[in-house]
């Protein structure tokens, strides 16, 4: 069976008020969503994190010095994956990583950090592809640097990094990618042993 190809449509862009997408299926049904409220006023400038608590301590404990060193080392970046999904759904489903979106320029500076931080390389340990993503690891507890999807469709750039809500996680003040991304980058997501859309049917519910 051929898989459905979903794109943003065309031509991927994001409009100012960032209120709606449009998904284009391979028989091409076009399906609009409105993402956020058309009045920018109506969303709280910080939301609070409650799922937080949620999060093992051992767990936090890597991630949170895993932060504190890249914004000692001056690195922009915003949070995706798991977290993502929780600050905008509130369901936060532990998958035991965490994901910095980062630009493609900063990518060397990333990996000095999070060995600085105390993790080392996951290759190591199991192999993967290092044109999009680099893997680090402290036991079983990985941390994610992200500048590209996976399939080469689009680099991270400075929007990606400023432009979604800015969120209080046990203290920390943190900012996600915004939604229209997460969406993009989980559609991409549909293999045997894998598929996101679980998680964007979740986004667009929550919207």
């Amino acid at each position: 069976m051929r898989s459905p190809n979903l794109r943003m449509s065309p031509p991927y862009r994001r409009d100012v008020t960032h209120v709606r997408v449009t998904l284009v299926t391979y028989s091409q049904a076009r399906v609009a969503y409105q993402l956020h409220d058309e009045n920018p006023a109506m969303t709280p400038a910080i939301a609070q994190g409650e799922w937080g608590h949620r999060i093992p301590e051992a767990e936090w404990a890597v991630y949170r010095q895993a932060i504190h060193q890249v914004r000692a080392m001056n690195i922009p970046f915003a949070f995706g994956g798991a977290f993502a999904l929780a600050a905008y759904t509130g369901f936060f489903r532990n998958t035991k990583d965490f994901d910095f979106y980062i630009r493609p320029t900063d990518r060397e500076a990333m990996m000095a950090a999070l060995t600085a931080a105390g993790l080392a390389d996951y290759f190591a340990r199991q192999s993967y592809d290092r044109t999009w993503i680099y893997r680090a690891s402290r036991e079983d507890i990985i941390v994610d640097a992200i500048w590209a999807m996976a399939n080469q469709r689009a680099v991270v750039d400075d929007e990606w990094l400023s432009r979604g809500p800015e969120v209080m996680v046990r203290g920390e003040r943190l900012r996600a990618i915004p939604v229209e991304e997460l969406i993009w980058s989980k559609l991409y997501v549909l293999q045997r042993e894998r598929c996101d859309w679980g998680d964007v049917f979740n986004l667009l519910d929550a919207q």
